[in-house]
């Protein structure tokens, strides 16, 4: 039986870069991406799209999108 892993990142507060976001494509298995509460914009999100088995994107409380 092979078994599925659900892999997921939050920035949440943290001191937020957007070289995070360039690197998101490496975690092939990468579902979930919370950037709430980040200062990040559509050409930030372009990188996010990049992740092919995202399911789940929470941008909640960020002002520019």
């Amino acid at each position: 039986m092979v078994q599925k892993l659900h892999a997921s990142i939050h920035f949440g507060t943290l001191p937020f870069s957007f070289q995070y976001l360039n690197n998101l494509q490496k975690f092939v298995h990468l579902q979930t991406v919370k950037v709430s509460d980040c200062e990040i914009a559509d050409a930030g999100l372009m990188h996010v799209s990049k992740c092919t088995q995202l399911r789940v994107l929470d941008v909640s409380s960020c002002e520019n999108i």
